[in-house]
């Protein structure tokens, strides 16, 4: 108790979020602090014991007790084991005199939500915007919405473009007469204009940025103040980009903003940031797609049921979901331990940037395992650079090639080991957003323009990376 005697102050603070919600100023006080510490006007505690996490009981009690003689560390281990609490089911149910709204909604994510919505949650009136409403011969989409009706829910399809203001109000204003006031709205709608960036055209940017840009701004202009929830179902793509689809991660990222801006003003609102859906959507019916995704080591596959218990947070009128932290949700981003457990070299550029080592640290390919990488990239670019003709230069940008295309493609560790550079690239099911990908790759190691249609084109492994040396702005030098 002598340093009280100095009038001293213990206090206790959350560093992560100190700097997360005092912006500048928090960082100014964590560097004061470092440089107190420099400066050894500030000093360790003496006299303190370390005790593994999994005794955080036993510590507690100890300080409680009094018999604890200076501090204790928890020292918190990988291996550590620690008990848990598991929350308890919730038990709260939509209003079910009140109209919620689902954007997309006779997709197929917008049908697993309104069935959620009906049969866990209570809800008795839906209204589903698409633009061509539920269309004959929708036979999966017509039997889910008359399932729906045979319980006893009341829902309405009309078609209507979220993209059309006017065209949007007039259908909220039919409705009113028919059902009960707006409670809520999740805004699912997605339009796929996939193609690289520089030959992407106007009509193939607005065509998939507009229905979550234009498409979202008019669900959060029309529909009323004061809502439950206003849930945007957004994408990964939006904070780690994805090949090929410049477009989407832009409208993505829209409606990442949108959610802060309603949050700022006081409205609720939630982005879920969702990863590779791997059992509802796109994804889950193109397999080839799927693999693709998963394979670069970064992403993880998620559930309809991780999704649904996010909503079954965002969407609870007593739920906290204010400020700034809680309007951005991300998910299907992998972690050290799941990728060490996956097997994965994760080989992806986003292990070097350092926005994302919290997340990828302890990987393999994150910290020695990089720092190897980093190594023999620079040591193949050496020999790339000094190679004595272009045909050793090619052979060198084939040999890499061929590592790249197997990290890229599950399943090919064989090819590794044969090592056939005569190998046609198409063998490999190089398709046009991989294309995007290996084009990117070739101007960064290499510094070589190489046109997507020759990567698509029926080039082998070894005269590609011939091209490729020939191409190269740095044995030009």
């Amino acid at each position: 108790m002598r340093p009280f005697l100095r009038r001293a102050t213990f206090t206790a603070l959350e560093i992560g979020g100190m700097a997360a919600d005092f912006g500048e100023l928090g960082k100014d006080i964590i560097d004061q602090v470092l440089s107190m510490f420099v400066k050894r006007s500030l000093h360790p505690v003496e006299n303190f014991e370390v005790l593994p996490i999994s005794h955080l009981k036993d510590g507690m009690r100890a300080l409680q007790s009094g018999k604890s003689i200076g501090k204790i560390v928890f020292d918190m281990a990988d291996d550590a084991l620690v008990p848990i609490r598991i929350r308890s089911q919730s038990n709260w149910h939509l209003d079910a005199n009140k109209t919620y709204v689902i954007a997309g909604g006779t997709g197929g994510l917008g049908l697993m939500i309104a069935e959620w919505m009906v049969k866990q949650k209570g809800a008795r009136y839906l209204l589903l915007l698409s633009r061509s409403g539920i269309k004959q011969g929708a036979i999966d989409t017509i039997d889910t919405v008359n399932s729906l009706r045979e319980l006893g829910a009341v829902i309405e399809a009309p078609p209507c473009d979220v993209r059309d203001e006017n065209a949007l109000r007039d259908v909220v204003e039919r409705c009113r007469s028919s059902m009960p006031p707006i409670g809520g709205c999740i805004q699912s709608t997605m339009v796929l204009k996939d193609t690289a960036f520089a030959s992407m055209s106007p009509e193939d940017w607005a065509t998939s940025t507009s229905p979550k840009v234009r498409g979202s701004w008019n669900l959060h202009t029309v529909l009323p103040k004061g809502l439950d929830f206003f849930v945007l179902l957004s994408s990964i793509a939006g904070i780690v980009g994805s090949a090929g689809q410049a477009n989407y991660a832009a409208g993505n990222t829209y409606m990442d903003a949108l959610a802060h801006y309603r949050n700022a003003l006081g409205e609720r609102a939630a982005a879920l940031d969702l990863g590779a859906m791997v059992d509802y959507g796109f994804l889950a019916t193109n397999e080839a797609l799927r693999n693709r995704v998963l394979s670069a080591g970064i992403l993880r596959g998620i559930s309809s049921s991780e999704l649904l218990a996010l909503l079954d947070h965002f969407c609870d009128p007593q739920s906290a979901v204010s400020g700034p932290r809680a309007a951005q949700v991300v998910l299907g981003l992998a972690s050290a331990s799941e990728i060490r457990a996956a097997g994965l070299q994760a080989n992806s550029p986003l292990l070097s940037l350092p926005f994302y080592q919290h997340v990828f640290s302890g990987t393999p390919s994150s910290s020695e395992q990089a720092n190897e990488n980093a190594g023999l990239e620079v040591q193949r670019r050496q020999e790339f650079v000094s190679a004595k003709s272009p045909s050793d230069a090619g052979v060198i940008v084939a040999e890499a090639l061929l590592e790249r295309l197997v990290a890229m493609t599950p399943g090919l560790r064989d090819r590794m080991d044969a090592k056939d550079l005569d190998e046609a690239i198409q063998i490999f099911g190089v398709d046009s957003l991989q294309a995007i990908e290996l084009r990117s790759w070739f101007a960064q190691e290499f510094a070589a323009d190489v046109p997507i249609f020759v990567i698509l084109g029926d080039e082998t492994l070894a005269s590609l990376g011939l091209l490729v040396a020939e191409k190269s702005k740095l044995r030009a030098l």
